[in-house]
């Protein structure tokens, strides 16, 4: 009855619609994901036990083809084979994704499950970037140049219509590199290839644009000049992200050097704002051009008088340093990029990425620039940092727990092994200089370091069980006091160290339902911890007492105490103290005790005073309802 009811509260706390069903096609479980995935307007109970044949008869005309929607699942099922990633579209336009998993028992089939999700915003999205891209791709290959892009790694990531005019060779060349590319060109110079590697290698050193004239002879014999330039892309960590490569035909106008240089800082603007936001700007921030994406992403309205200004937009404390990059920008002629903060009317925080270069005729504007949304992205880079810390921080701990664990499984098999050997020569009657011993207490000791060995191990067993969520219930009617004796009298009175528990128990303790393994183990590793964290000092107290329904217990110890920064992480795997590291520990017990207590529905708390003790307070309620 517990694993059922744990069963219905996983199910139906799930984000997915799931639907079980016997083989008789009668509903076992159904949550209320699916309830309102369907319209049905009804509690999940209710469904249980109905014919899922007339459920899909009234289920049918919410899709786009009512009887191949039935259809299919009757061939589905008849087939027994796992179905995932099916798309059905409903009449309303919505998508939703099928997935279906027979269920056999002992090979014999036993049910089936579905399991449904709406998907229409992901596909939607999907589309979105698919025509965003194609959209982008149709700019790049309708500007009247050859315009290649290559990665990080200097592989050809697009290619222009202009730059390779046969689709084929163009779609063979992408992830290809320059070289790769004009090996394949007999007409081509060898010299070309080599040219393009050296222009690589030299923006990629400078991180600066730079270019370089190349010259094709034509089948009629004449010499065709093209100015190539390389631009390198540089990101927020000052590494290149990726390069614009871009060819213009100067063949008519290669006497002619101003028309080099125009021509490339036309070009080069035109290239730098064909993402999101353009403007031009005046030097003293007045806009004189923007579109609507430049309002967009600075979340303003269009003005009614028409005028803006930049520095008015900028937040106040970029603002100096951005008039210092415009008179650097102003000297030099260098482009100029980065990423600057701001929030938008709603309070939330907004990184853009911008990046100006200066005018081509100071009579038009200062300069003129782009800028784009990064939020999103740089939100996922933040996010995945902060994935691979936690991972990192995971590995440790376990490489740690690793060393721990190794340890204290070493030192009691030399002990079993030393005594086991003493009890050999004992039995043998061998005499051994110096050696006197009592069979029964290296008996003892083998005895004593088995049970350490097993107890570290049956914790190792445990946790796996946890995390592969595989540790079942065994509710029985518990006698409390038997067992708190028991406890007491066979590990603490009195402990390995000398000193013996001391109770207060309630009389009026009554027996209480629960699991029996798990209710002792809480008992038993608290105390365990107690006693090995306050060695020489006063024993440890087992407080138990029974109020209404609640059973509580509390040990409390007068030994080192834990730091209270520390206290929050007691129940993550694999961590110790940094005041317990001299001490025998693993790190996974409190872990298991932990997800105990939660499994039998209770709490637990912790308060420490280093130095002064610690004190775990659990309470666990009575579990009524179970087979």
């Amino acid at each position: 009855m517990q694993q059922q009811k744990i069963l219905h509260g996983v199910i139906d706390s799930l984000s997915d619609a799931i639907l079980l069903e016997g083989i008789d096609r009668k509903i076992v479980v159904v949550n209320k994901k699916f309830c309102t995935l369907f319209g049905i307007n009804a509690n999940p109970d209710e469904l249980v036990g109905l014919d899922c044949t007339k459920s899909a008869e009234m289920a049918k005309e919410l899709f786009e083809f009512p009887e191949q929607f039935v259809g299919r699942v009757n061939e589905i099922m008849k087939s027994g084979v796992p179905i995932y990633e099916e798309q059905l579209r409903l009449k309303s336009g919505k998508i939703y994704k099928r997935d279906y998993v027979p269920i056999f028992e002992n090979d014999t089939p036993a049910g089936h499950l579905w399991k449904y999700n709406d998907i229409t915003e992901k596909i939607q999205t999907q589309n979105k970037l698919i025509e965003q891209r194609e959209y982008y791709e149709n700019i790049l290959n309708n500007i009247p140049l050859d315009i290649v892009l290559l990665d990080k790694h200097k592989r050809f990531e697009f290619v222009s219509k202009r730059a390779i005019k046969n689709d084929e060779m163009r779609a063979w060349a992408i992830g290809k590199t320059n070289m790769e590319y004009c090996n394949l060109k007999p007409q081509f110079d060898p010299s070309i290839g080599k040219n393009r590697d050296e222009m690589l290698s030299k923006v990629t050193e400078s991180k600066k644009s730079s270019g370089i004239v190349e010259k094709f002879v034509l089948p009629d014999g004449k010499i065709q000049s093209i100015y190539r330039v390389h631009t390198p892309i540089i990101d927020k960590n000052n590494e290149i992200d990726y390069y614009i490569i871009y060819g213009v035909d100067i063949t008519e106008q290669i006497e002619t050097k101003f028309f080099v240089d125009v021509q490339e800082k036309r070009i080069a603007n035109m290239l730098y704002m064909l993402r999101d936001g353009v403007f031009r700007c005046d030097i003293d921030g007045s806009l004189n051009l923007f579109n609507d994406s430049f309002l967009k992403i600075h979340d303003l309205q269009r003005p009614q008088s028409g005028n803006l200004n930049y520095f008015e937009i900028l937040p106040v404390e970029f603002l100096d340093q951005f008039k210092e990059q415009l008179q650097t920008l102003k000297k030099t002629g260098n482009h100029i990029s980065g990423i600057y903060k701001m929030r938008d009317s709603r309070g939330e925080l907004r990184y853009i990425d911008y990046l100006f270069t200066k005018a081509i005729r100071d009579e038009d504007a200062a300069f003129v620039g782009r800028v784009t949304d990064a939020t999103a992205q740089i939100t996922k880079e933040h996010v995945l940092e902060e994935a691979i810390e936690k991972e990192k921080k995971l590995n440790n701990a376990k490489s740690n727990f690793l060393r721990i664990a190794s340890h204290e499984l070493r030192t009691p098999l030399a002990i079993i092994v030393s005594n086991a050997e003493i009890l050999e020569l004992l039995l043998q009657k061998i005499s051994v200089e110096g050696l006197k011993v009592d069979p029964n207490v290296a008996l003892g000791r083998i005895l004593r370091e088995s049970s350490s060995m097993t107890q570290i191990v049956d914790q190792l067993l445990t946790l796996s069980k946890i995390e592969e969520g595989k540790l079942e219930l065994n509710i029985e009617e518990i006698n409390l006091l038997n067992l708190v004796n028991e406890i007491r009298e066979v590990y603490f009175n009195p402990s390995p160290d000398g000193r013996s528990l001391s109770l207060d128990i309630s009389s009026k303790l009554q027996t209480f339902p629960s699991d029996l393994r798990l209710i002792r183990y809480i008992i038993l590793n608290l105390l365990n911890n107690a006693f090995k964290y306050s060695v020489g000092r006063q024993a440890p107290v087992l407080i138990i007492y029974q109020v209404g329904d609640i059973l509580h217990i509390e040990v409390r110890d007068f030994g080192i105490g834990i730091p209270k920064e520390e206290i929050k992480n007691l129940f993550t795997p694999y961590f110790r103290s940094s005041n317990a590291q001299s001490i025998n520990g693993t790190g996974i017990g409190l872990t298991v005790l932990e997800y105990s207590v939660k499994i039998l529905g209770g709490e637990i708390a912790v308060e420490s005073e280093l130095n002064q003790g610690t004190t775990f307070r659990v309470n666990l309620p009575k579990i009524l309802n179970y087979d």
